[in-house]
């Protein structure tokens, strides 16, 4: 735009002084450069025009300030119908992710309405068959000829109610006390060593427990010591006889598998171990290898026959009707058992055995 000032003051400047010289000399040769550089200013002044033309207008000749508003007026809406167009595709995909989730709740709330009408119709039934059997009772009550006119005056028995309870806590408690005082005293079973002393008339060896699956582990605590105690027992005893001969020893028992050829093994080894020359005699059919072992037919009389007459003391019964006592007896209370050894001190002149030392299992009656 300055350039374009500065050439139309130039072109101005340069038409005056050609009007000038015209108006002096029309011959004046100066003329010519000044029609041609005010020519050429036109022609550039021309195409500055143009090229502003261009500038303002369209190839339609259409202002290009009305152009551009126009342009920037639709640019906007293209925005905002895109915005508007964004936010309705993310509506609608939310609505479908509700329909996805509501959708299969109708058919439930019909399930659910259907269950309800059904338990309606049904309460409504029992309530109508209610409403019947209420309309029999009246029925009834209205036909029948006797009726209550005034019912009994009854007093409340209360307190001997609570009488009579404490009495039949008393006489309950009397009782079982005396059951249970009267079963002790009745009670003949080996359950203590005073008993088995006084029941025997035999020295107490030893208790031994019965063997229960449950109880493995403390048996096999218990079990050695209680040998033990009978070994040591036993070892007194031999020790105060002063005997010539061998002492003998005689174990029985009431029932089978009660474990007493268990425990003899077990005494037996002790012996043994603790330098005893011992000769074992235990029922079978074969006879054994070892020259401190003998097997003898399973019957009491080979083997009180082998043991000899001096065995027995006066005075005493003898081992055959015992042990037969012992297998006949009804007496034994399960689940307790009898095992018994006696120890017998071989008389000498004019002196019978004496019996020295018993050992048992607590529950066991004895029959003799």
């Amino acid at each position: 735009m300055m350039k374009s000032c500065k050439k139309r003051k130039g072109w101005t400047h340069i038409s005056a002084a050609i009007a000038l010289q015209e108006v002096e000399n029309q011959q004046n040769p100066e003329l010519i450069p000044l029609k041609q550089q005010a020519e050429k200013l036109r022609n550039s002044l021309s195409q500055d025009v143009r090229e502003l033309y261009q500038f303002t207008h369209s190839t339609e000749g259409i202002p290009i300030s009305n152009l551009l508003d126009e342009w920037l007026s639709n640019i906007i809406n293209a925005e905002v119908t895109s915005a508007r167009a964004h936010a309705l595709a993310q509506r609608l995909q939310e609505i479908d992710t509700l329909y996805n989730e509501f959708a299969p709740l109708g058919s439930g709330l019909k399930k659910l309405e259907r269950e309800v009408d059904l338990h309606e119709r049904a309460y409504i039934q029992i309530l109508h068959d209610l409403n019947l059997a209420l309309l029999r009772q009246q029925n009834v009550e209205m036909s029948s000829s006797v009726e209550v006119m005034d019912e009994p005056d009854l007093k409340s028995l209360g307190r001997k109610r609570m009488m009579l309870v404490v009495l039949a806590f008393l006489v309950g408690a009397i009782f079982i006390i005396s059951l249970i005082v009267g079963i002790e005293l009745l009670d003949t079973t080996l359950k203590t060593p005073d008993r088995a002393l006084r029941s025997t008339r035999l020295e107490f060896l030893s208790a031994y427990p019965l063997i229960r699956r449950k109880y493995e582990k403390m048996n096999a605590y218990i079990a050695p010591l209680l040998v033990t105690r009978s070994l040591s027992r036993l070892e007194i005893a031999l020790a105060q006889s002063n005997a010539a001969k061998p002492a003998s020893m005689a174990w029985a028992s009431v029932l089978g598998r009660e474990g007493t050829t268990t425990l003899c093994r077990q005494l037996v080894e002790r012996l043994r171990d603790n330098g005893h020359k011992v000769l074992y005699f235990y029922p079978g059919e074969e006879d054994t290898d070892q020259t401190d072992e003998l097997c003898y037919p399973d019957s009491d009389q080979f083997l009180f026959a082998k043991i000899g007459k001096n065995w027995r003391p006066a005075g005493y019964q003898t081992p055959k009707r015992m042990i037969t006592s012992f297998w006949s007896s009804s007496l034994v209370q399960r689940p307790f058992s009898i095992v018994s050894a006696q120890a017998m001190r071989p008389g000498g002149a004019g002196a019978p055995g004496k019996p020295l030392l018993a050992g048992c299992r607590p529950g066991y009656r004895p029959a003799f």
